[in-house]
């Protein structure tokens, strides 16, 4: 259906991407990955792509502890010589991680790449050329050392998440394709004790974070989002009174 209406765009891989979701006790969807060739577009193509999911659905962005979703990934490969490689008998890469890998080790050429975290401006492609996407991963819920060894014994066997990010996200030390518990036990008591070396007390916290306030420290789209807010009463309430601040202040959009 997708080369009937883009006749351009070939289909070469279309899966799930292992590990490209918010992590947690239980973990969000993982994001569906595609991957296109280009093939004869004509005098001239130019793809602009939204990004499906920016913005859009993502209800659960993280909760109680778990990670958020995780972004959108659009990449465009220019000037590979991946027509070469099929006419020699070669492979293709199915989605965007597998391409990346590729141009690293050298198997794949690439003139250039252009990766954006969502939405796109118009990229002009043209013949050989390829476009990967990733979209839909969903935010985890609860402690990722939470995270019942038995689901990560599941995730390992089908190949949802990598053994590093079991290891490293999840504490979970794979052996033979399952989880070493006694290992993994004494690993995630490693990593909580780390927590509590890093953690700093909620008071100071606030503090460190009303200074930022005060100072207007952010990001200009965050700077413009609370100027935007602060025109509606109950908002403004609710943030003058969570920081503490002086009734005279005020944020200017940022233009």
């Amino acid at each position: 259906m997708v080369e009937f209406l883009l006749p351009t765009q070939v289909n070469i891989g279309k899966k799930l991407i292992p590990d490209l979701c918010g992590h947690g006790k239980f973990r969000g969807g993982l994001a569906i990955g595609l991957l296109q060739f280009t093939n004869k577009p004509g005098k001239s193509l130019i793809i602009n792509a939204f990004a499906a999911t920016d913005g859009m659905g993502g209800c659960a962005i993280g909760r109680c502890g778990g990670y958020p979703a995780s972004n959108d990934v659009v990449i465009f490969a220019h000037d590979t010589n991946l027509r070469e490689i099929l006419e020699k008998g070669g492979t293709y890469p199915r989605d965007f991680v597998e391409m990346n890998q590729w141009i690293k080790e050298g198997k794949l050429k690439a003139g250039s790449v252009e990766a954006f975290k969502g939405p796109t401006p118009s990229i002009p492609c043209k013949d050989g050329d390829l476009f990967a996407t990733a979209a839909g991963g969903r935010g985890g819920w609860g402690d990722v050392l939470e995270r019942d060894y038995d689901l990560i014994d599941e995730d390992i066997k089908f190949g949802w998440i990598t053994k590093s990010t079991a290891t490293t996200v999840y504490g979970a030390l794979i052996k033979d394709g399952k989880v070493d518990r006694e290992a993994s036990d004494k690993r995630r008591e490693e990593m909580r004790e780390r927590r509590k070396e890093r953690s700093v007390d909620a008071k100071d916290w606030w503090k460190q974070e009303r200074e930022r306030v005060l100072a207007k420290d952010w990001h200009q789209d965050v700077n413009n989002m609370h100027a935007d807010c602060l025109k509606y009463e109950k908002y403004k309430n609710q943030f003058m009174g969570m920081w503490q601040l002086p009734e005279d202040f005020s944020i200017e959009e940022i233009l």
